[in-house]
């Protein structure tokens, strides 16, 4: 599941993304207040789709997820680099805290909580 949220987010589909949250979702990340529920899902990622970021690539890894029946809970690191107009980029590492249920169309995400660690703005031409 966590897998489908990030491929749907780089993609910015923003109905992928929302199918992957149960309909009482919780999302919380660095750069927007409380997100709650399908309705402040999709709008939270409609007014993501307007921001000037041209690409993104998430990256998670050293997870660690344990299940407990029809709930679980899970943890990693990530990395999303973003690359901005002019070329730029922009890099955030942080740690996910996320809690899943099992419902009747499979696992699906009721709770990320994102804590952005560091963030960095690279310009075009150190890339090269």
């Amino acid at each position: 599941m966590k897998h489908e949220y990030c491929y749907a987010t780089d993609d910015l589909d923003v109905d992928r993304i929302v199918a992957t949250f149960t309909p009482d979702g919780v999302l919380d990340v660095p750069i927007h207040e409380h997100i709650e529920g399908h309705d402040g899902l999709a709008a939270y990622f409609e007014w993501f789709a307007e921001r000037e970021y041209q690409t993104r690539a998430h990256n998670v890894f050293n997870h660690v997820i344990d299940v407990d029946r029809d709930t679980a809970t899970g943890e990693w690191y990530y990395m999303v680099l973003y690359t901005l107009p002019g070329r730029n980029a922009e890099t955030g590492h942080g740690h996910d805290d996320v809690e899943f249920v099992r419902t009747d169309d499979g696992w699906k995400l009721s709770s990320t909580s994102a804590r952005r660690r560091i963030t960095r703005e690279v310009s075009a031409d150190a890339i090269e």
